[in-house]
C-alpha cells in the first residue's frame, strides 16, 4: 500500500491507515494545507464546505434544520470532534448559554440533550394547544356566521319607517 501524501510504500498492511508515517499524517491534517481558515468569530471554515463544525455535526449526528445552531459542548470553538457537537434550536441554544453564564459552568452533552428534549416537548405541546385554539376559534366563527344568517333575511325597513306620522323621514320616535 502507498502513502497518500508521499507515495512511499507503507510498512503496514492496514487499508484503513493511509499514511506511511506520523509526519505524513500530520501533514495531511494540517489545516492550512486543507484550505481551512478561521472566520472573525473564531470558527473554522473552508470555501468549499462552509463552517467545519456544522459539516462534522451533520456527518456524525445526521441532518438537522438549517436554522438550528451547532453548539460546542465544551465551549471550545476549535474542538470540532463529533462528540463535542450538538445541533440545537436557536432558543434552546441561547437558553443554555444564558444558564451557563449565570451559573458559571459548562454543560455536559447529556445536559444539552435534556435541554433540547425538554424544549422540543414544550414546543410540541404549545403547537398542539395553538391548533386546538385555532379549531375552537373556527367553531365560534362558524357559529356566529350561522346565527347571523336569519337576521340577514329580515327587512330592516320594518324597524325604520319611510314616512313617519310626523312627516319627517327617519325613525318614528316619540317627542319628549
Amino acid at each position: 500500500m502507498k502513502c497518500v501524501i508521499c507515495s512511499n510504500d507503507c510498512k503496514h498492511n492496514f487499508p484503513s491507515i493511509l499514511y506511511c508515517s506520523e509526519a505524513c499524517q500530520n501533514e495531511a491534517h494540517d489545516p492550512v494545507k486543507q484550505g481551512i481558515k478561521k472566520n472573525k468569530d473564531g470558527y473554522y471554515y473552508t470555501n468549499a464546505d462552509g463552517l467545519i463544525h456544522r459539516k462534522v455535526c451533520k456527518n456524525v449526528h445526521g441532518s438537522y434544520p438549517k436554522e438550528w445552531i451547532v453548539h460546542h459542548v465544551d465551549g471550545n470553538k476549535e474542538n470540532n470532534r463529533g462528540s463535542n457537537l450538538i445541533a440545537l434550536p436557536c432558543v434552546c441554544h441561547d437558553e443554555i448559554h444564558k444558564v451557563q453564564k449565570n451559573e458559571k459552568r459548562t454543560f455536559t452533552r447529556e445536559e444539552c440533550e435534556e435541554y433540547k428534549k425538554a424544549f422540543l416537548n414544550e414546543n410540541k405541546r404549545m403547537e398542539e394547544e395553538i391548533n386546538n385554539l385555532a379549531i375552537k376559534a373556527q367553531e365560534i366563527f362558524d357559529e356566529l356566521e350561522r346565527r347571523k344568517k336569519p337576521f340577514e333575511k329580515k327587512n330592516y325597513r320594518t324597524y325604520v319607517s319611510e314616512k313617519p306620522p310626523s312627516g319627517k323621514p327617519g325613525l318614528d320616535l316619540p317627542d319628549f
